[in-house]
Parts: structure tokens; sequence; C-alpha cells
């Protein structure tokens, strides 16, 4: 079922009561009274009522609890995808210049392959890390990585090999002028972070240096790991954002959200947001491919006191990808403990 904009306009203006995450609450174009005619042309409505494909599919977007986006970008397109759920019943919408196709999918294969035309489905990851910052941490760690990001881009332009140690002046004057096309940005731009500024600059940076992903001598520079991660992050490919939503029992929202960046099907990070700290993943396209997956399916999420009361003695649980856990996040991928 192909629908244009004016005419989820016209089904909102006739189911109300859709939920704040229905499609129905968020798309508000106005239609303009050709919606019923088009709509026969097309056959999903049929004298006055819809047919009962049409009706199957209408009533899971009305009725949404659960919903996941996932927005795929980069410099020639944009992939935008959407999943609702009611109960045991799953629609895709996938937006088409403006159009969205809906369906009721047996499984998101098609979606997977979609994907994997962007990312890769490899096993491979160039690195292994797993890290959690808080957001100024986490953004003055970029801003870091930016800057050897361009001294190694000079390097490869056959420049005078360039000096690796950053200074406390170079850190500031990223974080006054930024990088157009640097990670940092990338986290400000989409999710409204603030840059820190300079009065907390000292501070961070003493952080991070405990927590040995910077080294300070002669100025600062990158760990050895985080340095291979630069070499090998210099041009970004692709941007993959998804979030899932959950509408609560005292009808409060549940959010939780995820970015992909990737500059080849072997170099991927994953930053994940949950309250007041941002982990870092890097992973295979496969296993972010399988995160995806589990998005799609519109996971129910839990609030912290939920998670405390349903936690039991035995805190073990296998992830999705495979990994045997202990802890409330996987160390491989990433995932949250469902």
């Amino acid at each position: 079922m192909k629908l244009t904009r004016k005419e989820i306009g016209y089904f909102a203006a006739e189911y109300k009561d859709a939920t704040a995450i229905s499609i129905f609450a968020n798309i508000d174009d106005k239609p303009d009274g050709s919606e019923k005619t088009s709509l026969t042309d097309k056959g999903i409505l049929q004298g006055n009522k819809c047919t009962q494909e049409a009706q199957d599919i209408l009533t899971v977007l009305v009725n949404t609890k659960q919903s996941t986006r996932l927005l795929i970008e980069n410099a020639y397109c944009v992939i935008e995808k959407y999943s609702y759920k009611n109960r045991d019943k799953i629609v895709l919408a996938e937006n088409d210049n403006g159009e969205f196709n809906f369906s009721l999918p047996d499984d998101f294969r098609d979606v997977l392959v979609d994907v994997s035309e962007f990312i890769g489905m490899s096993k491979i990851s160039s690195s292994n890390i797993s890290l959690v910052l808080t957001p100024d941490e986490m953004i003055l760690l970029l801003f870091l990585i930016d800057a050897y990001r361009k001294r190694f881009l000079q390097e490869y332009s056959e420049m005078p090999e360039p000096s690796i140690n950053v200074s406390k002046s170079d850190w500031s004057k990223a974080l006054e002028f930024g990088f157009k096309n640097g990670l940092a940005q990338v986290l400000v731009k989409n999710y409204n972070f603030v840059i820190p500024d300079n009065n907390s600059l000292g501070p961070i940076i003493k952080s991070l240096v405990e927590k040995k992903v910077v080294i300070e001598k002669n100025g600062y520079r990158l760990n050895e790991d985080f340095e291979f991660i630069a070499r090998n992050f210099l041009i970004l490919e692709n941007l993959i954002m998804y979030e899932t939503f959950t509408i609560q029992k005292d009808a409060s929202l549940l959010t939780v959200g995820r970015l992909g960046v990737s500059a080849g099907i072997h170099n991927l990070m994953s930053f994940m947001f949950d309250g007041e700290n941002i982990q870092l993943n890097t992973i295979s396209g496969l296993q972010l491919v399988t995160n995806i997956e589990d998005f799609l399916k519109c996971p129910e999420i839990k609030s912290s006191a939920e998670e405390v009361e349903s936690q039991t003695n035995d805190y073990t649980w296998k992830c999705s990808c495979g990994e045997n856990c202990d802890t409330k996040f996987c160390s491989n991928c990433g995932n949250k403990r469902p």
C-alpha cells in the first residue's frame, strides 16, 4: 500500500485517536479533497471502506505501541524506513521520494539487503574497542580523532609529515571552529550535544588521560588503539541512525538511540546513548546489520526502574550477536540487554 503525505493526512483526520508515535500523529499534511478519489483509484478504498489488507495495516499504524526509525545517509542518497508494532504485528513503512510504501513483512531480509549495500555484511572489524564516556569526554575524544584524521590526510597528500601530538591550544581551536567533516560534528548536529567550553577543557582532558584513552607526553596524543582507528577512519562514507520508541503503561515515552558511522566495510563505529553516557563500539558490518534488524522488530524497552525490578541473581544473557554476556551491555557489539 503506497500513500502520499496528503493521503496519510486524510487517514490522520479519520483516526484522531492514534498513539503519539503513530505516523498519523507525526505527519500533518492537510488533505486537499482529492484523496478519496486517489485512494479509490489505487484500490485502497472500495466504496467508503478500506480493503481488508489496507485495514490490517491501518489498525497497526493507529494503535502503534512500539516503533523504530532507520535513516542511512551518504553523499548521494538518503534511505529512510520505519517499523510500527502493535501486539504481534509489525508494519514496515519505506520513504519513496516523499511517498510511503506500507507492508506487513514476514521478515526484514529485503531491508537488510538494502542496508548491506551500504555497509556490507563482513564479519571482520579492523579494531575492537568498547568504551563508555560522558558526552563531553566523547566529543573531546572525537575532536582529537578528527585532528589526527586531518593530519593523516595531509600525510597521504605527500605534505611534510605531520606532528602527531596535539597541544591544548590545538584542542581549544578545534572546540571553537570544529571540523566540517568531523566525527564530533556528527554527534553535535544530530543529537544536539553541546560542545564543551574552554573553561571545562582541563578537567575533561584530565579524565581522558586517567582513563588511558589519551596519553600526555609533550602535549597530548591518542593511545595506540585510537590512533589506529583515526588512521583508518579518514573519509566518512555512511551515517546510519536508528532509534526505537516504546509507549509505557503510564503513557510516557522511552527511547533508545544508536548512531553508526562507516569509513569502509571493515571500519565502523557504533554510538549508543543511554542516560548520561555514550557507549562507543567498533563493530563489523554484520554486527551492525544484526543490531538494525533487532531494532526493526520494535523491541519493548524498559525504564531503569523496571530493569532493576526484573533483574535476577543470574544476570547472564545471550546477545543476538552470539556473545554470552554478564553486564548490561554486550561487550562485543554494544547491544543492551533485552
